[in-house]
């Protein structure tokens, strides 16, 4: 820290005011990086999104619910019958998850005054403040589970389970998403 300093004031009179700018923004940003920590700072990245990010993440997790539900209309044979139905189901499930954790990090980061360690610990936090009821949490750490098996995992999903748990997925998923919406509302947080 004290070398931090002597760099700062030494920028002064090399770099006039400017420079002093500058070093003094450079420390803030390190004891910034120090408080927060690595991982941290992307959720100070989220906190920092813009509204118009977050209200097109909704927009596209609506999206991706409508084509889900296409999907959990259609019967096994069907879905089953062409690989390119699979793989969009098995892609806007993956958004819409994406979507709902992207969301309710912006929410964490907005209101809470704690800082996730992982997406499951998101919804943990919303809960604790009143954004989720506590039933809800243990279908949204599922939720983070399955997008992980989407991501990493992928040769291990069953098109066939994913197509018997689809209604029920779409029903949690958009649950959540009204939840946070209503809160926003509530909140007069504009998505």
């Amino acid at each position: 820290m004290r070398s931090s300093l002597v760099v700062s004031w030494f920028s002064v009179g090399m770099r006039g005011f400017s420079g002093m700018i500058i070093s003094m923004l450079l420390i803030s940003f390190s004891i910034l990086n120090l408080f927060l920590g690595g991982f941290r700072i992307g959720l100070l990245r989220r906190f920092l999104m813009p509204t118009p990010g977050v209200r097109v993440r909704v927009e596209r997790f609506w999206r991706a619910v409508g084509r889900l539900r296409f999907f959990s209309q259609l019967s096994l044979e069907e879905f089953l019958s062409s690989e390119d139905r699979v793989d969009a189901c098995e892609r806007n499930l993956e958004v819409a998850i994406e979507a709902l954790i992207d969301v309710g990090e912006f929410l964490v980061a907005r209101v809470c005054c704690e800082v996730p360690k992982s997406y499951t610990d998101i919804f943990r936090i919303l809960s604790r403040y009143g954004v989720l009821p506590p039933d809800v949490v243990g279908r949204c750490i599922e939720l983070v589970k399955l997008r992980n098996i989407l991501i990493h995992n992928y040769v291990y999903v069953s098109p066939t389970d994913i197509h018997g748990k689809l209604s029920s997925l779409c029903d949690i998923l958009i649950n959540v998403m009204g939840r946070f919406l209503e809160f926003m509302k509530c909140r007069g947080i504009d998505p």
